[in-house]
């Protein structure tokens, strides 16, 4: 979210974020560094309704030129559905938390060729219960180390919460660097919002990419 109070139609309010008003903007980063890939800026409803639901439009479209690549794309329950895991399987693999009630969960009963794996879906309950989807998983536990008030104690996980945990934070990590380089001032004009972020996005990928 980009920080906006002013009058525009397709300022976004969104219930407990960090930022509730202001512009939704899509994005797709590289997981370890946070490298912004590509991004959207959501300007509300259309009259044309997508297909297959937003969050598969906004996936496809995003992804559109990095599929076939030997890449991995992860994403959270609000994109994701068993239909756009079949759609991206031929080109690249996925991982996603998915909502229970979504279309198609768990597994419909289709046919399928001897040894294939279509898909791996997985329901584990830690805290709460955690529905993960996924087109290259191995559906087996692992060990791992969590630190708790009683010190570091060992927790069988399904592999594929370990996979799609390991790679959630790329967006999240553009957005922590990006809030340490504020630039213009405030104002009315919301275009100056959208370019200072566009510069703000531009310093962060440079800064990456010296790193490297």
């Amino acid at each position: 979210m980009v920080a906006f109070t002013g009058r525009v139609s397709f300022k976004q309010y969104i219930k407990n974020k960090p930022t509730p008003w202001g512009f939704k903007i899509w994005c797709l980063a590289e997981a370890e560094s946070g490298y912004l890939l590509n991004f959207q800026v959501y300007t509300g409803k259309t009259t044309t309704k997508p297909q297959h639901g937003l969050g598969h439009q906004v996936v496809t479209s995003m992804m559109a030129n990095h599929l076939g690549k030997k890449n991995s794309v992860h994403f959270d329950n609000f994109f994701s559905s068993v239909k756009l895991c079949e759609d991206l399987k031929e080109k690249t693999t996925c991982y996603g938390t998915i909502r229970p009630n979504r279309k198609g969960w768990l597994m419909p009963n289709t046919k399928q060729k001897p040894g294939e794996v279509r898909m791996v879906a997985v329901q584990w309950t830690d805290k709460r219960q955690v529905n993960i989807l996924s087109t290259n998983a191995d559906p087996k536990m692992m060990t791992v180390e969590r630190r708790t008030k009683r010190g570091v104690v060992q927790v069988q996980v399904p592999k594929p919460v370990v996979q799609y945990n390991s790679a959630m934070f790329g967006v999240d990590l553009n957005d922590q660097n990006r809030s340490y380089y504020p630039v213009g001032d405030p104002g009315t004009k919301w275009w100056r919002y959208l370019s200072n972020y566009h510069v703000q996005i531009s310093i962060i990928n440079a800064f990456i990419l010296v790193m490297k």
